[in-house]
């Protein structure tokens, strides 16, 4: 991927088995390389780099709350792994970013790929309403048999209604005019929810960002929103068995984002 991208999409999430919920919402966000920010230091107006403004992408709202650039925590995190980051790939972020300042980021995707655009690892940065934040680091080592799905532990309480049992595969596919993401959680082998983010890319300029901040500020500013929307339905309407939060597990630490919902004391969230 050669510049910085919107991506414009649709978001589904479905929950499969006894008690069944599904829902679908129209989801941009915001896809760029890494490297270039730290080089360039700088992103399209209005989109701000590690200032507030109407649009931002912030060093501290990412993997941890310091200010060391998100490719260097990135870089720093991978370095044990099979997707060690090498000087000749190219790191991608996709994310929504911060509006007017707020930021929550359910989840946030980092890929990263060789010198021939193949994706050689990604990280999966999870954030509850918890105020806490997890990393799923994929690599050649979580691959399944059709060398396109990645498989591993669910490891994270995001939902208080399913527990943090089963595991999770994740399928990515990007290219220069797309990136569609699937995410299945299975427990006890069957398939429990099924989460998919479709999109189209287009270049991503001061046009484009003033074009599509509407979008852009409704994937944001209503995400809490629309999870306390779900959890009201799920806890009042159908019942839904309630789990308490578990001890944190390793690779999980503080949101970086907490939004709202971390503060209020809401029996179904």
């Amino acid at each position: 991927m050669k510049h910085p991208s919107i991506a414009i999409g649709t978001l589904t999430h479905t929950r499969k088995g006894k008690l069944t919920n599904s829902f679908q919402y129209k989801h941009t966000m915001l896809i760029v390389d890494l490297e270039k920010i730290l080089r360039e230091r700088q992103l399209p107006w209005p989109l701000q780099y590690n200032r507030n403004g109407i649009i931002s992408i912030r060093d501290t709202d990412y993997i941890d709350h310091s200010d060391q650039h998100i490719y260097d925590k990135l870089a720093s995190k991978v370095s044990s792994t099979s997707s060690r980051i090498s000087t000749e790939d190219t790191v991608l972020l996709l994310t929504t970013p911060s509006v007017l300042g707020y930021s929550f980021n359910p989840a946030a995707f980092y890929f990263i790929c060789d010198n021939k655009a193949r994706l050689k690892g990604a990280v999966v940065e999870v954030h509850n309403t918890f105020g806490e934040s997890h990393l799923y680091c994929l690599n050649k080592e979580t691959l399944i048999a059709n060398n396109k799905s990645h498989k591993t532990n669910k490891e994270f309480h995001v939902s208080p209604f399913l527990d943090r049992s089963g595991h999770y595969e994740f399928e990515f596919d990007l290219s220069e005019t797309f990136v569609d993401i699937s995410i299945r959680l299975y427990q006890e082998e069957q398939l429990i929810m099924l989460t998919k983010f479709v999109s189209n890319l287009i270049p991503m300029n001061t046009s484009q960002l003033l074009k599509t901040y509407p979008r852009i500020a409704i994937s944001v500013l209503l995400t809490e929103f629309r999870i306390l929307r779900q959890a009201y339905k799920l806890f009042f309407k159908k019942k839904a068995p309630f789990y308490e939060k578990p001890n944190p597990l390793q690779n999980t630490g503080v949101a970086t984002s907490k939004g709202y919902i971390s503060r209020l004391k809401i029996p179904f969230t």
